[in-house]
């Protein structure tokens, strides 16, 4: 899959609102959204193989996940569904399962991903990194005052690096798009109020990128002052 596709598949995914309900009719269903509907015929029409989503039937949470889990099985033609046992639990999963809490992990041949809570939004985000080549990669310039990528106070950013990363993205900072990597690994570049003006051969290197397709996202802060705005 190419990475501008895989790119916009998971910011889709990460940005959209989820329609998923409990159907609590007597048929005991559970309707999935829109957006893991639309998924699963992205994987139908996938040469790759399958993806197995191992549910521990013994978990703590498995009965309020159950009817979740099967609607998976019942809609992803290509999601086939194995049920385990905490005290047994499957060898590609095995290093995954650290708790009687862990209820339902993501295989895709011997690549297994934790899926955490299980809730649709963590299932399908973890069938979205399973299914994609590679992490779609999000860069965060640093170096001229932006905003901190690993600072937990109340202008730090660590709750969107950590909010991305749990959606699968790979997270870096990048000191400079002048320094020796540049920016052409990155699927999107983020500036994120930068104090201090860039240098002329920064601004001239990110002028090359974005005309060959490369994606920047600039927050401005108000009353900052940049050249890169």
């Amino acid at each position: 899959m190419a990475a501008d596709r895989v790119l916009c598949d998971w910011l889709g995914i990460a940005s959209r609102s989820w329609t998923a309900r409990p159907d609590l009719t007597v048929d005991r269903l559970y309707t999935l959204s829109d957006q893991t509907r639309a998924l699963c015929a992205e994987l139908a029409r996938s040469d790759a193989a399958g993806i197995e989503l191992v549910f521990f039937e013994d978990a703590l949470l498995a009965k309020d996940a159950r009817l979740l889990v099967a609607a998976y099985g019942a809609s992803c033609p290509r999601v086939s569904i194995r049920d385990a046992s905490r005290t047994e639990p499957p060898a590609g999963a095995r290093e995954l399962y650290t708790t009687t809490a862990t209820t339902v992990i993501a295989c895709r041949g011997a690549v297994c991903d934790p899926v955490g809570y299980p809730s649709e939004r963590n299932i399908t985000a973890a069938l979205l990194r399973l299914s994609s080549e590679r992490s779609p990669r999000v860069f965060f310039l640093v170096g001229h005052g932006e905003v901190d990528l690993a600072s937990e106070s109340d202008g730090g950013y660590s709750g969107l690096a950590a909010l991305l990363r749990d959606q699968g993205f790979e997270v870096r900072a990048l000191v400079g798009p002048a320094a020796a990597e540049g920016p052409a690994e990155a699927d999107v570049l983020i500036a994120a109020a930068p104090e201090r003006d860039l240098l002329s051969e920064e601004i001239a290197l990110l002028d090359r990128w974005l005309e060959a397709g490369g994606r920047l996202l600039v927050l401005a802060e108000p009353g900052l002052r940049s050249n890169l705005y």
